[in-house]
C-alpha cells in the first residue's frame, strides 16, 4: 500500500506577496497576456490569454475548434516576438503534419486540397519553392506534437520529462500545453468517459498549481459538444439555439477546472434552423453569403463577463476570422 502524501501548503502572507507582485507586473508591463490576432476576443478574456489559466474550446464537429487551436498556436509565436514558450501540443485525432498543413494554408492564404495537389490542381513549381520556404519559417515554431494518446497519468509524465528535456524552469520560458479532442485521451478499459474527463482535467489543475510558481503556464482543452443543440425543439425554439454548459461533453469535470470556456458555433450547419440564429436574429452568413457566420460564445471568464462575440469561417485558408459589421 502506497504512502499517503501530505499536501504542501503556503501561508496568506505568501499570498498577499504573489498578489501584489501580480498587480505590479500588470502595471508595469512585465506580465502580459499572450496577444492573437483576434482583439476582440483579446479584450473578452483578459487583454489576451492570460498565463496561469486553463481555457476549455468547445464545438461541434466540424466547427473549426481544431482549426482554431491551431490558429491560436501560430498567433502567439506571430503577435508575442518578446515572449518565450514552448508548446506542447497532444494530438488525439490529427497527426502533427497535418496541422503543419493546415499551419501552412493560413500562412499561403490557399487550401490544404490545392496544397496536396487534390481535384487535379497540382501545386506549381512556384507555390511549391513559397511552401517550403513557409515551411522552413514554421519549422522554428517552438512547438511539439505528441501523436498518440496516453492515459491522464502518462499525459502528466510526458509533461513533465518536456518541461526537464526543454529546461523550462532553468531558462524561466513559458508552456502552453493544448490538447485536442479530450476525449480521444485513454484510460483503463473498466473506466467510464466521466471518470476519464474527471482524471484530465484533474492532472491539468495539478500542472497548472505545480508548474506556475516557477514558469509561466497556459493550457488549451478542445471537446466536443454532445448532440442535444442538434435536438428538433431546440432547432425550432430560437430561445433554446444558443450553447450552454450542459451541452458540453463531460460538462462537470472540464467546465468546473476551466477558467475560461469558449463554445464556437456554425448555426448554418443545423438543418431546419430558419434564416437567422437565436432570438437576437443574428445572421447565419456574411451579406455576400461567401462565408458561414461562426459565434464563439464565452460561457465562462473568471475575469470577465459572458459575452457573444461574432465571426467568420475561412476554413479555405484554415482561419477564423473576427467579423466587425454586427
Amino acid at each position: 500500500m502506497s504512502e499517503v502524501r501530505s499536501l504542501s501548503w503556503k501561508s496568506i502572507n505568501k499570498a498577499t506577496k504573489e498578489a501584489l507582485e501580480e498587480i505590479k507586473g500588470r502595471k508595469e508591463g512585465t506580465i502580459k497576456s499572450l496577444q492573437t490576432s483576434m482583439p476582440k476576443l483579446d479584450k473578452a478574456l483578459f487583454d489576451g490569454f492570460p498565463w496561469g489559466s486553463i481555457i476549455l474550446a468547445g464545438g461541434l464537429s466540424g466547427s473549426g475548434k481544431s482549426m482554431f487551436v491551431e490558429q491560436l498556436k501560430r498567433d502567439f509565436v506571430n503577435y508575442n516576438p518578446n515572449e518565450k514558450f514552448e508548446i506542447l501540443s497532444f494530438e488525439f485525432e490529427m497527426l502533427g503534419k497535418m496541422q503543419v498543413l493546415r499551419n501552412l494554408s493560413g500562412k499561403l492564404g490557399t487550401s490544404v486540397r490545392h496544397l496536396l495537389s487534390a481535384d487535379s490542381n497540382t501545386l506549381s513549381d512556384g507555390e511549391l519553392d513559397m511552401a517550403k520556404g513557409k515551411l522552413n519559417e514554421i519549422s522554428r515554431y517552438p512547438i511539439s506534437y505528441v501523436d498518440n494518446a496516453g492515459t491522464s497519468e502518462e499525459i502528466e509524465k510526458t509533461i513533465s520529462s518536456f518541461i526537464e528535456v526543454k529546461k523550462l524552469k532553468e531558462d524561466k520560458k513559458g508552456l502552453i500545453i493544448t490538447m485536442d479532442h479530450v476525449l480521444l485521451a485513454k484510460e483503463n478499459l473498466n473506466e467510464s468517459e466521466r471518470i476519464m474527463l474527471r482524471n484530465i482535467s484533474n492532472a491539468m489543475i495539478r500542472v497548472k498549481k505545480k508548474y506556475s510558481d516557477e514558469f509561466p503556464v497556459m493550457i488549451i482543452l478542445v471537446t466536443q459538444l454532445n448532440r442535444n443543440i442538434e435536438q428538433k425543439e431546440r432547432i425550432l425554439n430560437e430561445k433554446l439555439h444558443m450553447p450552454n454548459k450542459t451541452d458540453i461533453q463531460g460538462s462537470s469535470s472540464l467546465f468546473q477546472s476551466c477558467d475560461f470556456c469558449l463554445v464556437l458555433h456554425n448555426p448554418s450547419t443545423l438543418k431546419g434552423i430558419g434564416d437567422t440564429y437565436s432570438h437576437e436574429k443574428l445572421p447565419l452568413y456574411t451579406p455576400d453569403e461567401q462565408n458561414a457566420m461562426i459565434y464563439i460564445h464565452v460561457l465562462k471568464a473568471r475575469t470577465g463577463e459572458q459575452s457573444i462575440l461574432a465571426m467568420k469561417e475561412n476554413f479555405a485558408n484554415s482561419r477564423i476570422e473576427e467579423y466587425n459589421d454586427l
